[in-house]
């Protein structure tokens, strides 16, 4: 099964949540683990009210290509916490009547399976899908009943002509009729306690593919530290790094394995190299977590003691980098006005038309915030990157990023530095990285030029995601990002799918 079961009462979860050497799972999850050490073994324990004690140590059976092909796709791997309690639907049609028609014919399949849960009458309704239409309506059901009063709602709006895009029903009287889909991929700092831990137990399949392609994918998630229930302060900055990456690679991986895959990649500053993860134009994920563990950038050249700051600020030994970045409600130009004749404060990103993203010494980022006259959002756990105070570990910083590179036909990448796609190739992945290391980048200019490109929909709803560009028609220009945190559930899966599209989508689907 490979997934841990919650400990069952409060006051022991809470009694051992002191003790760093116990582990009391409150919710269940997927069970992490560095494959390079061997195979899974767990320690089971039974006591009686009589004093009886009774230990078992179990350890995993390695699979076999027997094992495997007995499996059939029903098998309780898939669906380890049982069957889900909702489950999606969706029908498509030609024209507006069509679609009333298909509507109509949902609701009598209902009647017909009043008594079948959500999962099953969703499958059932799946095998009777057609190919994708011009116009389409995705249901999220719990049960029959509630799916019936569901249809009757999307059938209010689509014979009104109103869009809908709420927890349940989704539906727009004009939908796009041509442009791609781009994942696009949040920066540094956006993790929280939990982040991946449902999505992990509810498709562990996604995971059971990242433990085949590395040894060491427990490391790469701070060895499960985010789902401990404890601080997160006690995780290093590197460790948070590389866990943000590998918990967009398996929200990627959840949307890919529900046909919902992009044709562009945009990264966010971090999110350049989750995208190329996320997508397996880069696949050494252990030897990254080498090279991390091995490098002083993220202990203590871009953060702690912040060394690069100190040699670009020549100086001394006893005196102390006190780095602040934040978010300023004003635009770049007017940023750029205020910053002439100051030192040690930088423009780091542009955000929007009207939003930026400030660096440097807290006392002169503080005084550009006050002369400007405007509202300031500090970031926390970033590094000092996206300025020139990143160039004395420039040729390191672009020596931890050469990979072995084969980019995913067909998909378009994005540089943040260039403003513009490139040509993905070893060489050109690790510069792209290294220019939104040591310069600003104007993160507009990047939509901006994806949607140029063909781009229509820009999906952002990842582990921690603060980006969600709103998704336009033609008619509407390029979208603009807007800040959203997003904290995926395991229930999210449907309604990420339902917003993007689903290839064929004539059928529904439980959670599969």
């Amino acid at each position: 099964m490979k997934i841990i079961p919650p400990l069952r009462g409060r006051a022991l979860r809470e009694r051992m949540a002191d003790n760093e050497a116990c582990f009391a799972p409150s919710a269940p999850q997927y069970w992490l683990r560095d494959r390079a050490d061997g195979p899974r073994r767990a320690g089971v324990s039974a006591m009686s009210v009589d004093g009886n004690c009774l230990h078992v140590v179990m350890e995993a059976a390695s699979s076999s290509p027997l094992s495997t092909a007995a499996m059939g796709p029903e098998d309780d791997r898939r669906q380890p916490l049982g069957a889900p309690d909702e489950a999606l639907f969706a029908v498509s049609a030609d024209d507006v009547a069509a679609l009333l028609e298909r509507l109509d014919e949902l609701s009598h399949f209902t009647e017909l399976h009043a008594t079948d849960g959500a999962e099953p009458l969703a499958r059932r309704w799946w095998s009777t899908r057609s190919d994708a239409r011009a116009l389409s309506v995705a249901i999220i059901a719990r049960d029959g009943g509630e799916l019936r009063e569901l249809v009757a709602l999307a059938r209010e709006h689509v014979q009104t002509g109103r869009a809908s895009a709420g927890e349940r029903v989704f539906y727009s009287p004009q939908p796009l009729r041509q442009g791609t889909l781009a994942f696009v991929f949040p920066g540094e700092g956006n993790y929280f306690p939990g982040m991946a831990r449902d999505l992990s137990a509810a498709w562990p399949e996604v995971l059971r593919r990242q433990d085949a392609e590395n040894q060491r994918l427990a490391s790469q998630f701070a060895a499960a530290q985010f789902w401990t229930g404890r601080a997160l302060d006690r995780i290093t900055h590197r460790d948070s790094i590389f866990a943000q990456v590998w918990a967009g690679t398996v929200v990627s991986d959840l949307l890919c394995s529900f046909g919902v895959k992009p044709a562009a990649v945009i990264g966010y500053s971090l999110g350049e190299t989750t995208g190329l993860f996320a997508t397996r134009a880069w696949t050494a994920r252990d030897a990254m977590l080498e090279r991390l563990r091995a490098s002083t950038l993220f202990t203590s050249d871009l953060t702690g003691r912040s060394d690069a700051v100190r040699r670009a600020w020549n100086l001394g030994e006893d005196e102390s980098v006190d780095w602040r970045a934040a978010i300023v409600d004003r635009s770049a130009d007017e940023v750029r006005r205020a910053l002439k004749g100051r030192e040690r404060v930088y423009l780091l990103i542009v955000n929007t038309p009207g939003e930026c993203v400030i660096g440097g010494d807290r006392h002169a980022v503080e005084s550009l915030a006050r002369d400007l006259g405007c509202a300031m959002h500090p970031i926390r756990g970033v590094t000092t990157v996206h300025c020139a105070v990143a160039r004395p570990v420039e040729e390191a910083y672009r020596d931890l990023h050469l990979l072995p590179t084969t980019p995913p036909p067909g998909v378009s990448f994005y540089s943040g530095a260039w403003g513009k796609a490139y040509e993905v190739t070893r060489e050109n992945a690790a510069d792209a990285i290294v220019a939104q290391a040591v310069e600003p980048f104007d993160f507009t200019r990047v939509v901006n030029a994806a949607y140029a490109d063909g781009v229509r929909v820009f999906r952002g709803d990842w582990a921690g995601g603060n980006l969600q560009p709103h998704d336009r028609t033609d008619s509407e220009g390029p979208p603009a990002p807007r800040a959203r945190r997003v904290r995926p559930r395991a229930e999210r899966g449907g309604r990420c799918v339902a917003r993007a599209g689903e290839p064929g989508g004539g059928g529904g689907r439980g959670r599969s």
